[in-house]
């Protein structure tokens, strides 16, 4: 990773990366990695679930560290998203047996006192803030210079965001209390849906489970087979982006004028086509602030489908994206980690924008 070069903004893994580097050249011990890359099923995912990212074993001891690492883009993520990345590394320690955890996040805690993550100890476990690990890679040009091109790719919080109105002491984790796996329970609920007619309702409302439990701070005001006023058109699912609300979310409604999400859920056996991305194109109206749609297709789409795509975002200003069934229940099994389920979608987002032509 000594030439790092962050293409199409895949963060998460730059970080990861730079991570696996610095624990190897800092001599703290043995580096083992967990290999999620290829995840695509729930006896996968089950498989690795109760593993950390890393783990780290000193030299001459008995037992390794478990290291979890949690990339945040906004500064309220580490808020919303403490909980269950605590309760999450505090059920891999205690099933792996390991000495103790380490969780590593990508934001300055600086501002956050010992007691609002530690309240009466009840997590007793380190974090690696944006902080330590510049003082852990001081002496060393390359890491120092890795780590702050990734610092500025990733955060994309501006200054006037008020730690006081986020207190962590408010969400404590609480020993003795099971790691809730909604996620995994919605996952698995939209897994064990057959593709194709039989179960596209059921699909459909998983899916709009599944959306609600990930965008539950970031969008409100929920509608399920929406009709437009001259009923000629049904939306799957629409939701309002909430004002003031500081996630993906946020950055679309201010870069693409919208006020209203359109989500379509698509379970079709096949990728969908350019026929199903004009259809949900139709739904959306720039004047009525609704010129963002986000397409669920079981299976993707094929490349008509995103020339369709990148010919709406150039000729019209609006934004469609679309997730697989494995890539939402990636985002929801994740979601119970800790990690920030916005993070994919900004991906997407960045993809479409560099990539499209005039």
């Amino acid at each position: 990773m000594s030439d790092l070069m962050i293409e199409n903004h895949y963060i998460e893994q730059d970080w990861f990366n730079f991570l696996i580097e610095l624990l190897e050249q800092s001599g703290l011990g043995t580096v083992c990695a967990t290999d999620r890359s290829d995840i695509s099923t729930h006896e996968e995912y089950e498989a690795v679930r109760d593993l950390p990212d890393v783990s780290l074993t000193p030299p001459l001891a008995e037992r390794s560290t478990a290291i979890e690492l949690k990339v945040y883009r906004w500064k309220k993520d580490w808020v919303s998203h403490f909980r269950a990345a605590a309760d999450h590394l505090s059920s891999v320690i205690r099933k792996g047996d390991f000495a103790g955890g380490i969780l590593v996040v990508t934001l300055d805690l600086e501002r956050t006192v010992e007691r609002d993550l530690f309240p009466e100890n009840a997590f007793p476990v380190e974090v690696w803030d944006l902080s330590r690990l510049r003082r852990l890679v001081q002496g060393n040009q390359v890491l120092e210079d890795n780590l702050e091109e990734l610092a500025a790719s990733t955060l994309l919080d501006d200054d006037r965001f008020d730690w006081p109105e986020y207190t962590l002491h408010d969400h404590p984790p609480d020993k003795g209390v099971p790691i809730e796996r909604r996620g995994l329970a919605i996952s698995e609920s939209l897994r064990s849906t057959m593709a194709g007619q039989t179960d596209w309702r059921a699909f459909e409302k998983h899916c709009e489970t599944a959306l609600r439990y990930l965008f539950r701070e970031e969008i409100g005001a929920w509608k399920a087979q929406n009709k437009t006023d001259d009923e000629l058109n049904r939306m799957d699912i629409i939701g309002r982006i909430n004002v003031g609300s500081r996630s993906f979310w946020s950055v679309v409604e201010q870069d693409f004028r919208t006020r209203y999400v359109v989500f379509e859920a698509k379970n079709y056996s096949d990728p969908i086509t350019q026929g199903e991305i004009y259809t949900t194109e139709k739904y959306l109206f720039t004047k009525a602030l609704r010129s963002v749609a986000l397409i669920i297709a079981r299976n993707g789409c094929d490349d008509g489908a995103k020339s369709a795509i990148s010919g709406t975002l150039r000729e019209q200003g609006k934004l469609i994206l679309v997730l697989t069934l494995t890539e939402l229940c990636t985002m929801l099994e994740r979601s119970d980690k800790g990690d920030a389920p916005e993070n994919l979608l900004y991906q997407k987002m960045d993809d479409l924008l560099m990539s499209v032509g005039r």
